[in-house]
C-alpha cells in the first residue's frame, strides 16, 4: 500500500488532530514538517492558500481542511466508520468537533503562545527555517509570531480576553474530566471525529495539563483519554453508544460547545445573507464578512466573521434536518433544550456556503427564500440568541446562589 504524505506544523492543533486520526486508522503515512522550502516547493504549487496540515493521498489528491481530510479517507479506506449511527449523536459529535476546531483550538494556541512566547517562537523558527543560524531563526520567528497573534486577535483571542480564554479552557477541561469518569471516549467506547478535534487542541497543552500550569485543573481522566485517542485502532476497538438518552455529562460538554460556537455561527449566517444581497451575482465570498462584538475581560472587543464558520455550522445542523425516527428526534430535542438552543432544529441558513477548490462560495443554485421564510428565519435566529442569553443569566444566578 502506498503511503499518505502529511505536512504538519509546530504548535498546530489541526496537525495533532489529523496525525492522531491517521494513527488510529492504522494507515501508512510519512510526516514532513512545513519548512519554508516544503511550503514553496510542495504546498504552494498545489494549493492557492497555505494552510497546514496538508494531506497528499496515494492518488496524489491534495487535501487541506481536517474535516475534508476525514471525509476523503473515510470514503476511500476500508474499516469501521468514524461517525455514529443515531442522528442526535451525530449532531453532538458535529457540535463538539466544530467547537474544538473553531474555538478551542485558537484558545489553546493563544494560551500556549502567550505563556511560552520565547520557547514557542523558537520552536516555530527552527521548524520553518531549519538551515538558518539560531539568531536568524529567532528573528524570523518574531515576525511569524506577530502575524499569529494578530490572526488570533481577529478570532477574538488577545490580551483583552485572556481571562475569558483561560476560563473557557477550564470549563472545557472540567466538563471533559467529569464525562470521562464514566466514558472512555465522548460517545462511549470508541473515538469519533470530535474526540480527535478536542485532542488536537488539548495536545498542545499536554505539558500544562500535567501540572506545569496551575491555571488549568488537574485532569487525570482527560490525560488517560488523550493517550487512548492517540492509539491505533487495534488497541482501541469498542462501540458507539447505543442508548438514545444522552448522558448528563455529555450534555454538559455540548452546552460548553454550544455557548462558545453557536452564537458566532448564527451571526455569520446573517452576515453571509447580507453580503449575498449586497453583491448579487457574485459567488466568491471574502475572507472576512464583518465583525461582531464579544465580551472582553473589561468591556467589549470585536471578532471577525468568516465564511468558514457557516460552512462548519451547516455540517453541524445537517442531522437535525434528517427524517429521523421518533426516538432519535425526541432525544435530539431534549439535547437542544439542555444546551439552551431548543429551536435550532427549525433554523436553516438563507444562503448555503460551499467549499470548492479550497475557497468558500455562495450557492446560487439554491432557491432563494420567500420574504415570509426570510422573516421566519430571522425570528428563529433572534429567539435562539435571546434564549442563550437567558440560559447564561440563569446559570450565573445559580452559581451566585449555590456557590
Amino acid at each position: 500500500m502506498r503511503a499518505y504524505k502529511l505536512i504538519t506544523a509546530f504548535g498546530s492543533p489541526a496537525s495533532n488532530k489529523v496525525r492522531a486520526y491517521l494513527r488510529w486508522r492504522d494507515l501508512p503515512f510519512r510526516e514532513t514538517a512545513a519548512t519554508a522550502l516544503v511550503l514553496k516547493s510542495e504546498v504552494r504549487p498545489r494549493l492557492k492558500n497555505v494552510k497546514v496540515p496538508v494531506l497528499v493521498t496515494p492518488s496524489h489528491e491534495t487535501l487541506q481542511d481536517s474535516r475534508l481530510i476525514f471525509d476523503a479517507v473515510e470514503k476511500s479506506e476500508p474499516g469501521e466508520p468514524l461517525s455514529p449511527k443515531y442522528g442526535h449523536h451525530r449532531f453532538a459529535m458535529g457540535l463538539i468537533e466544530a467547537f474544538g476546531d473553531e474555538v478551542l483550538a485558537p484558545a489553546a494556541v493563544y494560551h500556549f503562545w502567550s505563556g511560552n512566547i520565547a520557547a514557542a517562537a523558537g520552536g516555530l523558527g527552527a521548524m520553518v527555517y531549519p538551515g538558518l543560524e539560531p539568531d536568524l531563526q529567532r528573528r524570523y520567528a518574531r515576525i511569524l509570531s506577530g502575524q499569529l497573534m494578530n490572526a488570533l486577535e481577529q478570532r477574538g483571542f488577545s490580551a483583552r480576553t485572556a481571562r475569558r480564554t483561560r476560563a473557557l479552557l477550564q470549563r472545557t477541561i472540567a466538563a471533559l474530566e467529569t464525562h470521562f469518569q464514566s466514558s472512555r471516549f465522548l460517545l462511549e467506547d470508541r473515538p469519533c471525529s470530535a474526540d480527535f478535534s478536542l485532542f488536537g487542541a488539548l495536545a498542545l497543552l499536554r505539558e500544562l495539563l500535567d501540572g506545569s500550569d496551575r491555571t488549568l485543573p488537574d485532569s487525570p481522566n482527560v490525560r488517560r483519554w488523550m493517550a487512548d485517542v492517540n492509539a491505533p485502532w487495534d488497541q482501541v476497538g469498542g462501540r458507539y453508544r447505543k442508548a438514545y438518552a444522552v448522558p448528563e455529562s455529555l450534555a454538559a460538554v455540548c452546552e460548553v460547545a454550544a455557548g462558545a460556537f453557536l452564537p458566532e455561527a448564527l451571526e455569520t449566517c446573517g452576515a453571509v445573507t447580507e453580503w449575498a444581497e449586497c453583491n448579487p451575482g457574485r459567488i466568491n465570498l471574502p475572507a472576512r464578512l464583518g465583525k461582531r462584538k464579544i465580551p472582553a475581560d473589561e468591556g467589549e472587543t470585536v471578532q471577525q466573521l468568516r465564511p468558514a464558520t457557516q460552512w462548519v455550522f451547516q455540517r453541524v445542523i445537517a442531522p437535525l434536518h434528517e427524517d429521523l425516527p421518533d426516538a432519535q428526534r425526541r432525544a435530539g430535542e431534549e439535547l437542544l433544550g439542555a444546551i439552551g438552543f431548543k429551536r435550532l432544529a427549525e433554523f436553516r441558513p438563507e444562503r448555503d456556503v460551499l467549499q470548492e477548490h479550497h475557497e468558500f462560495t455562495v450557492n446560487l443554485k439554491a432557491a432563494l427564500p420567500s420574504r415570509e421564510e426570510s422573516e421566519a428565519s430571522r425570528e428563529v435566529t433572534g429567539a435562539l440568541l435571546k434564549a442563550r442569553e437567558g440560559a447564561e443569566a440563569t446559570r450565573d444566578l445559580d452559581r451566585m446562589i449555590l456557590g
